[in-house]
């Protein structure tokens, strides 16, 4: 049986909640969003919400250094540790099950969308992104020591240093 217990709507637009996006709560939580509805449930408003970022992402001036996206990744890490789940992953009450829903539902809703636009653009971009492109870059990510991301952080360097030095694009 569907109910409309837990409306969600799309909020008043402020420089924490950008677009008015329905699940980032006034507290600047990027996920507040019931956990309710069981595992299919939690899918569908996953997907849902999904749409709603992508919608975001579409219409935006600026994306907000592409900071929706990392927002909404550590606010379900967080809530994965407040219920326990990092040390019981296969939880099954509704909550639990609610939360994995709506991950999976977001999820598969980006990689739907990424995945039809990347077979769309498919030649030009792996002849622009290399496998040995993506190599170089992620070695560089995993092999940074501390002195040199304090250095990228807090830098007084021009952008174009900063590009060359820190951010090896595989492209």
């Amino acid at each position: 049986m569907i109910t409309n217990k837990s409306a969600i709507t799309y909020r008043k637009e402020s420089p924490f909640v950008p677009g008015g996006l329905p699940f980032i709560g006034d507290d600047s939580d990027h996920w507040d969003i019931p956990a309710k509805g069981g595992h299919s449930g939690g899918c569908i408003t996953g997907e849902a919400m999904a749409y709603a970022y992508m919608r975001y992402a579409a219409t935006a001036d600026d994306p907000q250094d592409a900071s929706v996206l990392q927002g909404i990744v550590f606010s379900l890490a967080k809530k994965i540790a407040a219920l326990g789940m990092n040390d019981e992953p296969d939880r099954a009450d509704e909550e639990a099950s609610s939360l994995r829903g709506q991950i999976c539902g977001f999820l598969v809703g980006l990689e739907t969308h990424l995945f039809k636009h990347a077979k769309k653009h498919a030649k030009r971009f792996t002849k622009k992104v290399t496998t040995e492109g993506i190599e170089r870059m992620a070695n560089c990510g995993i092999n940074l020591d501390q002195a040199a991301s304090n250095a990228y952080w807090n830098a007084k360097i021009d952008q174009v240093n900063k590009e060359q030095i820190f951010e090896p694009k595989p492209f």
